[in-house]
């Protein structure tokens, strides 16, 4: 009788160990999914943001550009003026 006892709840112990690794097999495959997912849409949001900087970065060196030829024309101004009135 003891034998009996002990080997079914030996038994039930088992498979209860055995539910919970499969559950715990489980969680772990869901979240590996989420991690691809989340690694994926971090991937897409890193590079949209690198565009958007780069596209914000060419802006700005064309504005710094535009701005030094028009200040090196007023000045390239100033100077002829200045020359015409000697």
């Amino acid at each position: 009788m003891k034998r009996a006892f002990f080997y079914g709840t030996t038994t039930i112990l088992l498979a209860l160990l055995g539910l919970t690794f499969s559950e715990y097999r489980e969680h772990q495959r869901i979240l590996d999914a989420v991690e691809r997912n989340t690694n994926r849409q971090l991937e897409l949001v890193s590079q949209n943001n690198t565009r958007i900087l780069n596209d914000i970065k060419a802006l700005h060196f064309a504005t710094l550009y535009n701005q030094r030829a028009k200040h090196e024309d007023e000045i390239r101004q100033i100077v002829d003026a200045y020359n015409k009135t000697k």
